[in-house]
């Protein structure tokens, strides 16, 4: 396996500095000397940037954190492809992470998405807690929680007391 070439390893056998190589990527200002020096090396090593790596740092980089408590469920299973679909169709790319209905595992991944710059969240919830709450009001990424309500932010929940209500009275 081909071992991948790093900033620092394109800046040395460019005989540049990491910043020069940092701008060439992000489309600053590179004399075109410098330019063409970059451009052998990343040929000649067939370098290939890592779309992830530069993902999280763009403000706009696509990602959704989908977190939810179990993948075995049929119901989790359905939102996830219903999720997935549209989120493709959208052009975002979901990330999906299990909890195994552990709250302290649901609450870190929360930071850990944040952390990872996401555009968005959605949380199918254990529960829903202060810290939860908390989480919402600092973050300044949005938040929708499904099959929970957290008047703090976007919810989606079935309201089972009017459905069997309706239900009842269909009967």
């Amino acid at each position: 396996m081909i071992k991948k070439l790093t900033i620092k390893e394109i800046a040395e056998l460019s005989g540049v500095g990491k910043s020069t190589v940092s701008r060439f990527f992000n489309d600053g200002y590179v004399s075109e000397t410098v330019r063409e020096k970059i451009e052998k090396v990343i040929l000649e090593y067939n370098y290939e940037p890592n779309a992830f790596a530069r993902g999280i740092k763009a403000r706009n980089n696509r990602f959704i954190g989908v977190i939810v408590p179990c993948l075995d469920s049929t119901i989790t299973s359905t939102i996830l492809m219903q999720l997935d679909n549209r989120l493709r169709i959208l052009g975002y790319i979901p990330l999906i992470i299990n909890t195994n209905h552990d709250i302290c595992l649901e609450l870190a991944n929360l930071e850990n998405l944040s952390r990872l710059n996401v555009e968005g969240i959605v949380l199918v919830a254990t529960e829903v807690r202060d810290e939860h709450r908390e989480f919402v009001k600092k973050s300044k990424i949005p938040v929708l929680f499904v099959g929970q309500i957290c008047d703090e932010t976007y919810s989606i929940a079935n309201d089972e007391i009017e459905a069997g209500k309706i239900i009842g009275n269909y009967i």
